[in-house]
């Protein structure tokens, strides 16, 4: 009897967010409430689907400017499969291009950090009816908060975030491609800047499983190193923002000093429905 090759409809839909979360940067919303939705937190979505062969059969990229953007229809013949699906805020680019279930996404600019990303692989089995599932998807990115407590001295211009071992790539499997320099986040200073403390810089980190040191560095106008203090030995968790607080100018005589880090205990693991 030959293979029954009828394909049947696979639909994921976007649900509202059922967890109460903090972001990790941009966009001042602080607490996604019941109501909330894909579109608040991810402006790309990325699917892709295997066979149970391990073959590439189909990947599917939305926009948040697309009428159906969150809802994701395919059709596929019964059988089993391994589907990946990924939301990020700022563009993200996947290795699919390889064929091979190791599916991973790769920064945009890999010198520059992170957007908010989100993300879940599962295996999903279609059989002789239609398929109608919701998929949450994890955060899987973290985070950090440097709050230079001390003022802002004349003639500052650039705060620059090195997070000296930052992924280059994020990994379903969970293995680790580590970026040969980092990411780095520069931040331009205002006049309106000069004399503040308690100036806060914020960014996504991607290296949740291995220990970093955090390089925070102030440039003059023509680039010059006016200050600089590195935090050694940082472990960062997905879904969870470090706060890296300390004198970023006073004292200039110890550069690995003056610097605390603490967990912040609001800001947890935010999941997006599918």
């Amino acid at each position: 009897m030959p293979a029954d090759t009828t394909r049947h409809a696979v639909k994921f839909t976007v649900d509202d967010l059922t967890t109460t979360t903090k972001t990790m940067s941009t966009g001042g919303k602080a607490t996604a409430a019941v109501g909330d939705t894909i579109r608040n937190y991810a402006n790309f979505l990325y699917y892709s689907i295997f066979n149970s062969q391990g073959l590439w059969v189909k990947d599917i990229k939305q926009y948040s400017r697309d009428a159906q953007f969150g809802t994701i229809y395919d059709l596929q013949p019964a059988g089993k499969y391994m589907v990946y699906i990924a939301a990020s805020k700022d563009e993200v680019y996947t290795t699919i291009d390889t064929k091979t279930p190791d599916n991973s996404y790769y920064r945009n600019t890999a010198s520059t950090g992170w957007p908010d990303f989100f993300a879940k692989a599962f295996q999903l089995t279609v059989g002789s009816a239609d398929v109608s599932q919701a998929v949450r998807l994890d955060r899987v990115m973290s985070a950090f908060r440097v709050v230079i407590e001390d003022a802002i001295p004349e003639g500052v211009a650039k705060i620059s975030v090195q997070i000296t071992r930052d992924n280059a790539n994020y990994y379903f499997t969970g293995r680790r491609s580590e970026s040969l320099f980092g990411a780095t986040k520069n931040y331009s200073l205002t006049s309106a800047d000069k004399g503040l403390k308690n100036k806060a810089f914020e960014g996504n980190v991607g290296n949740t499983s291995a220990t970093t040191d955090v390089v925070i560095t102030a440039y003059n106008g023509p680039g010059e190193v006016v200050a600089q203090k590195t935090v050694r030995s940082i472990q960062f968790e997905a879904g969870k923002r470090s706060i890296i607080t300390g004198n970023l100018f006073t004292p200039v005589t110890n550069p690995t000093g003056a610097f605390t880090v603490t967990a912040d205990p609001t800001w947890t693991t935010g999941t997006l429905k599918f």
